[in-house]
């Protein structure tokens, strides 16, 4: 058990890192729309203050 875990180690790793960059680009995308629409959010309500205060 413990040679065939060792022997098959390598590819499970790599499939891990697979994974990993994966799931990280799917936060970095998720996150990028956040900001974005976090931004977009900010700007609005900032801009409609700046019209009330005229």
């Amino acid at each position: 058990m413990a040679k065939s875990l060792i022997s098959s180690q390598p590819f499970r790793l790599e499939e891990l890192i697979f994974g990993l960059t994966l799931v990280y680009a799917g936060i970095v995308m998720y996150d990028a729309q956040v900001l974005m629409l976090t931004y977009l959010f900010l700007s609005l309500s900032i801009f409609s203050l700046i019209l009330l205060n005229w």
